[in-house]
C-alpha cells in the first residue's frame, strides 16, 4: 500500500488498536468485531467517550 501513498499499521486486540489510534491518527480504521481485550464495539464507545478529537474518524467493522 505505501506504494500508492498509504500506509497500514495492524493491531491484534482492541486495546493495541486504541493505542495505535492516538499515535497515528488514522483516516481510516477497519477492524473485528471480535478482536481479544476490547471488542469493536467497545472500542467505538471508549473513542467517542474519552478521545473526542478521533471521534469522526470513518470505522469500518467486520464480523469474524
Amino acid at each position: 500500500m505505501s506504494e500508492a501513498g498509504f500506509g497500514a499499521y495492524e493491531a491484534s486486540t482492541g486495546r493495541e488498536s486504541l493505542e495505535l489510534m492516538i499515535s497515528n491518527w488514522p483516516d481510516i480504521v477497519i477492524c473485528d468485531i471480535t478482536m481479544p481485550e476490547m471488542n469493536g464495539s467497545e472500542l467505538v464507545a471508549e473513542i467517542q467517550l474519552n478521545y473526542p478529537s478521533l471521534a469522526g474518524t470513518p470505522f469500518i467493522s467486520l464480523p469474524l
